[in-house]
């Protein structure tokens, strides 16, 4: 594997760095998209709690997220989160629901993981990569399943959007 990556698009480079460096802190969502597999998720801020979290309304569900640069209220985010950062817990009853609500529409077992497609209620699609844990009852997801898909708080990547400078 090289030690170093340059991403360039229209012969200008977009980001400079180690293979980690491209795939855990794109730049930008050119560069995001450019090793692997990735979600972008919609967000609008909401009000900055402190230097390091927003609350903000992410595909219409209010969370707390990490943006590391100086955000307005109204400002439109992207969210970015691999397949393998997203969490899946499914929801048996609508008492306490975490994260974006969904349904199963695809699934793979791919031996060490499940991947899964699931349809978020905005209509969005995202890639969900799960290790394969045969004591979990809850894991071979049915299709059509109803979800919650959460993730650790500042897994994420968020990048200005780019499409309302």
């Amino acid at each position: 594997m090289s030690d170093r990556i340059v991403v360039m698009r229209n012969g200008v480079i977009e980001q400079d760095g180690t293979p980690r460096e491209i795939y855990e802190e794109p730049k930008n969502l050119f560069v995001a998209g450019f090793i692997g597999e990735i979600n972008r998720f919609d967000a609008t801020v909401i009000e900055r709690l402190d230097e390091q979290r927003v609350r903000a309304s992410v595909e219409g569900r209010e969370c707390n997220i990490y943006v590391n640069f100086a955000v307005e209220p109204g400002q439109k985010l992207n969210v970015l989160l691999r397949p393998e950062d997203l969490r899946v817990e499914e929801i048996n009853d609508d008492n306490h629901i975490e994260g974006l609500i969904g349904y199963v529409r695809e699934r793979n077992y791919k031996g060490m993981t499940l991947e899964s497609v699931v349809e978020l209620e905005n209509g969005k699609m995202v890639m969900v990569s799960e290790f394969f844990n045969e004591d979990d009852p809850d894991f071979d997801h049915s299709l059509d399943q109803k979800m919650a898909i959460s993730w650790v708080e500042s897994w994420e990547v968020v990048l200005a959007d780019e499409e309302h400078k």
